[in-house]
Formats: C-alpha cells, sequence, structure tokens
C-alpha cells in the first residue's frame, strides 16, 4: 500500500513540477516508444543485454504480470535478470513471433513518464494470436528512459470463457478426400482445396461472374447448417495484387439462398462499399456500415494470413467484426432482417483462401 500511496504523490508532484518547465513532449514520447519496443524485441529474441538497457537497475523495479490462472510479481533487478536469465536458458531458441505495438498512451513529466499501449503478437505467418495490455512508468536517468514499473494483462488467457456461452462447436474440415462435398459454391470449377492434409486451405482460384443484382460473386457455405447465435473464427489472404485498391475477401452469415445473406467485406480501404457489413435481401447488396474513418482498420494490404471473427446475437440483433485485433472490433452494429442461416466465405470480385475455420454456436 505504501508503494502506491508514494506513486500517486510522486504522480501528482510531477505534474504540477512540469507546469513550471518547458519539456520536448513528442520528443520524449519517441524516446520512450523506442525504450519500450527495445525491451520487447529484445525479450521476443532472447536478447538479455540488449533487453537490460531498457530498465532501471536497482531494487525499486518492479515487474507484476497477469494471467487467467496466475500472476508474477518481482520486485528489483536482480531478482529480475536471474528470471529473465534462467528463462531463456530453458528456452535458448529466439521465438517466432513478432509484435506491434499501438494506442499508445504517454504522459510525460520533467524526469518521469507513464505509459499504456497494446501490444499484439503474431506467429511466424503474420497471423494475429494476441493482445497483451501493457503499462510502463519511465525515469530519466543520465538523460536515457529507463523503465522502473512494468505490467501487462495477457488478454488470450481469458478467451475460453467466451466459448462457454455456446453449446455446439464445429471445426469445418477442408480436406482433400472431401474436396467441397461440404460446402455450396457459386461454381465448383473455380474452387479447390490446396493440399491432401487434414485441415487444408480452401481456394478461390478463379473470379467469379457477376448476376443481375449487384451482390458478391463467389461464394463456398456449409451445407445442412442453420445457426442464429455464433462466433465464428478464421484465417483469410487474398490473392489480388496488393496495389489494388478494393482487393477483399468476404466472409457469409445467415445465408439462405444467393439473394439473401448477410456478409462482411475485409478489404485495404475504407469505402461506402469496402470494408463493411452488408446486407442482400432479394436486390443490390446494402451497406450497414458507415464508411470507417480509421484507416489503420483497412488491413486487408498484403499477401499475409489475416485471422477474421464475426459474433451474432440474433436476440439482440448485435454483429460484431474483428481483424487481426481480436479484442477491438471494427464494426459493431445491430439489424434482425436475417435471424438464422449458414456461414461461408468467398470475395466480391477477387480470389482469395481460407483455413482453420471454426464456428461455435448454439
Amino acid at each position: 500500500m505504501h508503494f502506491f500511496k508514494s506513486l500517486v504523490f510522486g504522480i501528482i508532484f510531477f505534474g504540477f513540477y512540469s507546469c513550471n518547465n518547458t519539456i520536448d513532449i513528442e520528443k520524449e514520447k519517441k524516446d520512450i516508444i523506442a525504450v519500450i519496443e527495445n525491451e520487447t524485441n529484445s525479450f521476443f529474441v532472447k536478447n538479455f543485454e540488449k533487453q537490460s538497457e531498457s530498465f532501471l537497475q536497482d531494487e525499486r523495479l518492479t515487474v507484476l504480470i497477469s494471467r487467467k490462472k496466475f500472476y508474477g510479481y518481482v520486485v528489483g533487478w536482480d531478482e529480475l535478470s536471474k528470471n529473465i536469465k534462467i528463462n531463456y536458458e530453458n528456452n535458448t531458441h529466439p521465438g517466432t513471433e513478432t509484435f506491434t505495438n499501438t494506442n499508445y498512451k504517454i504522459n510525460v513529466y520533467e524526469n518521469s513518464a507513464w505509459a499504456i499501449y497494446d501490444e499484439n503478437v503474431y506467429n511466424s505467418e503474420g497471423v494475429y494470436i494476441r493482445r497483451v495490455i501493457n503499462v510502463r512508468f519511465l525515469e530519466k536517468v543520465d538523460g536515457k528512459w529507463k523503465i522502473v514499473y512494468l505490467s501487462d494483462v495477457d488478454t488470450s488467457s481469458y478467451e475460453i470463457e467466451e466459448e462457454r456461452k455456446y453449446s455446439h462447436k464445429l471445426d469445418i474440415d477442408i480436406n482433400y478426400r472431401d474436396q467441397l462435398s461440404k460446402w455450396s459454391t457459386n461454381d465448383n470449377s473455380k474452387w479447390a482445396v490446396s493440399d491432401e492434409k487434414d485441415n487444408g486451405t480452401l481456394e478461390l482460384r478463379s473470379k467469379g461472374v457477376f448476376d443481375t443484382i449487384r451482390k458478391p460473386s463467389s461464394f463456398a457455405v456449409v451445407k445442412d447448417l442453420d445457426v442464429g447465435n455464433f462466433k465464428l473464427t478464421l484465417e483469410a489472404k487474398s490473392f489480388a495484387d496488393i496495389s489494388l485498391k478494393g482487393r477483399d475477401v468476404v466472409i457469409y452469415f445467415g445465408y439462405r439462398d444467393p439473394t439473401h445473406f448477410y456478409y462482411v467485406h475485409v478489404s485495404n480501404e475504407n469505402t461506402k462499399y469496402h470494408n463493411i457489413i452488408g446486407l442482400v435481401n432479394g436486390g443490390d447488396r446494402k451497406p450497414l456500415t458507415s464508411v470507417i474513418a480509421d484507416e489503420d482498420k483497412a488491413r486487408l494490404n498484403d499477401c499475409n494470413w489475416h485471422k477474421i471473427k464475426v459474433e451474432r446475437d440474433a436476440s439482440s440483433g448485435m454483429i460484431t467484426v474483428f481483424v487481426d485485433d481480436m479484442i477491438n472490433p471494427i464494426h459493431a452494429i445491430y439489424d434482425k432482417t436475417l435471424l438464422n442461416g449458414s456461414i461461408g466465405v468467398g470475395s466480391f470480385d477477387d480470389t482469395g483462401a481460407f483455413r482453420n475455420i471454426e464456428l461455435l454456436y448454439d
């Protein structure tokens, strides 16, 4: 308790003191981010010497981490450095995961600062796998920022709780033996399974042909499936040239027939018809979402796999869509036009691939 009282007093004091001093805030923020990202990158590649450069190396250093089933609490550089070395000795190979830090919130005082941010972690293929919420307190020592307090919460530790909301789980196999037998497509000649392994890749290899109404041209939906409440997760990537504006993949849900369904359009740009939730209800497609202002949410801008999650609560009409970041949705709307139907994948007018399709539903 004494530690936290001192901490609050320190923040108030530094805030008052900073009002009477001129600080180049933007420069200090850049320096702070560099220190934080050096520490994180060094951790991923298991470089103790580089990682140690980011820390205040005395007894005041405090680390607190939280997971669903355990927490870690370490005080002092001697104890932390010992734990880091043991961890690296037991795990000698550098990790294959990468990260990007986003949503920085930083306050800078005379010789201290605090930062809150999201650490987004990706596997070796560039697929998003988890989000870690981080807090750092820093002090300036001999003109250099050093981390004096570190805490983080790995949000993926809590995702299992979400699964308990649903009564059924369906891992949708994609394999060479069955080919397209489980799928209803716009044209089987345009679709293929890419390899002979179970849980392979479903590929849309040729563009579809537009119908008399304006709607996505290619689809592969699961046969004999009718769901209302669900959570759908999968990985997708586009085969279209990365310079093509509007390149897309599409996720279908509430699918009843070729002219009645919802779709999520995932793209590399935000327009009235790109990067939207759309509805086809017997006529031309209708956007249900407004144009996204944040260009960072137009994430289909490379040849990598992207993780996509769609959640639907039929009773309330709630629809939420996540791309790469499984915590912060790019869309959250209410619509009850179609309360149930099948799910599927495809594209408006491009080609692409899909894998690791998992459905939780009631």
